[in-house]
Order: structure tokens, then sequence, then C-alpha cells
């Protein structure tokens, strides 16, 4: 599972929230939780997910860095 950090800087993977959005989902046996953030990283790494969530901010925002990277067409 990929969590998508949200777009607002100061919350990203520190927010208390994302931080037990992490656990909840661990002890629903995901086993492998992973934090992506599209804005610096290549979000081409979400392909080998099976499950993304996204957490919080603007979805907008995010998904104008997917296409921005070319992953979303």
């Amino acid at each position: 599972m990929a969590i998508i950090t949200t777009a607002f800087a100061e919350y990203k993977e520190k927010n208390k929230h994302v931080v037990l959005a992490k656990q909840v989902l661990k002890d629903m046996s995901f086993k492998k939780v992973k934090f992506l953030d599209i804005e610096v990283e290549n979000p081409n790494k979400l392909k080998k997910f099976d499950v993304i969530y996204i957490n919080g901010g603007n979805p907008f925002y995010l998904l104008h860095h997917l296409k921005k990277m070319v992953l979303i067409k």
C-alpha cells in the first residue's frame, strides 16, 4: 500500500493523522505501507503498489503532479 502524503508541506509524514492512518492500515494486515511524496519522488513508483491511499490535501494539486510526470494522461 502506498500512502500519497498531503499536498500541504507542513503535514506530510509528520501529521498525527497520517501516522495513525499508517498504523491502522498495518493493523488491517497490509504488510507493506510506504509513504510516497509525488512532488519530489517519481510517481511511477506507484505502479509497484496494489493499493494507493491519498491522504488529505488538495487531490487536484496531487493530480497535477501525477500528470506532470506523465503517469496519467
